[in-house]
């Protein structure tokens, strides 16, 4: 019997990916700059990185920590201000939160950041904590941060299924003993994930169905 539920955020819970995937293009757009290959460039750096490949680059009059800080501006005001949950995720949880499940975040995006999001919805009492790669020093390539969240929920591997939409990050935990339901986030992305159950989104009837099937 399933007690707790595991969600990652960006791609899952938020609407995000595109932002994220277009963060470069954004910030020089602030400077009047346009250039549509930048993210595609900066794809496997961290944003200390991909500050300074813009700064030289674009040969900006500025340093790359500042850079660096307006580049975090905008992430700020996008989980503060602007990003919104996916359609039928509000529903989704409401309804898990009232059948009295344990509900947790497992998410690289930092922690006041997801708060930020969730208060905008009224939501931040549905999880029991936002536990981070940033706290476990552990990215999702590793099942950390997820055994993290169990130690939180006081529950065993067993007791839980993980919403998620990377497909390595399923392959991942279905090797370490976990149970997965993706969530799926770019309907061009052939499935090749070890997951239990696939669904389009949290408007799909399917969700609440696989968690009764699960109980």
């Amino acid at each position: 019997m399933k007690k707790g539920l595991i969600f990652d955020l960006d791609g899952t819970l938020c609407d995000s990916t595109y932002f994220w995937n277009h963060l470069g293009e954004a910030y020089l757009k602030t400077v009047g700059i346009i250039d549509k290959d930048i993210d595609l460039e900066c794809h496997d750096m961290s944003i200390e990185e991909s500050s300074e490949y813009i700064k030289k680059k674009h040969n900006l009059d500025t340093t790359a920590n500042f850079i660096r800080m307006e580049i975090n501006c905008l992430i700020e005001e996008a989980y503060f201000k602007k990003l919104e949950l996916k359609p039928g995720v509000l529903d989704f949880l409401e309804y898990m939160y009232a059948k009295k499940y344990k509900m947790i975040i497992a998410t690289d995006t930092p922690k006041p950041l997801v708060l930020g999001l969730f208060k905008r919805y009224g939501i931040p009492h549905y999880f029991i904590d936002v536990i981070t790669t940033i706290k476990v020093k552990k990215s999702k390539e590793y099942p950390d941060v997820y055994d993290y969240c169990l130690l939180r929920m006081g529950l065993d591997k067993r007791d839980v299924v993980v919403f998620e939409d990377n497909q390595r990050v399923i392959n991942m935990l279905k090797d370490n003993g976990y149970d997965t339901i993706r969530v799926v986030d770019d309907p061009s992305e052939i499935d090749t994930s070890n997951a239990l159950f696939t669904v389009d989104n949290f408007t799909d009837t399917r969700a609440y169905e696989i968690i009764d099937k699960l109980i």
